[in-house]
């Protein structure tokens, strides 16, 4: 279960929780709250808990250009292409 209190916040701000360097395609679970393209990202796996349609990201080949960013609740993400940094919650 994500945290929710007002220190949790602050800690998720400042990646308190820890992240996760992801440039193969290992599958990775468990509770995240951002994904940030370090390069180009394509994904094979995109599950998110409060994201309407997030698995069409990884079946229609939607690419995160490097450096941008997408915040959810995210359960499984996994790289077909590219570098990212997953965020824990």
């Amino acid at each position: 279960m994500p945290h929710t209190s007002p220190e949790a916040s602050l800690l998720k701000s400042t990646a308190g929780f820890g992240c996760i360097f992801a440039y193969n395609t290992t599958a990775y679970t468990g509770n995240f709250f951002c994904v940030q393209a370090m390069e180009d990202c394509v994904f094979s796996k995109f599950n998110s808990s409060n994201m309407e349609n997030s698995a069409i990201i990884a079946s229609s080949g939607v690419i995160l250009p490097a450096g941008l960013s997408i915040a959810a609740d995210f359960t499984e993400i996994t790289l077909a292409t590219g570098k990212a940094i997953i965020y824990k919650h």
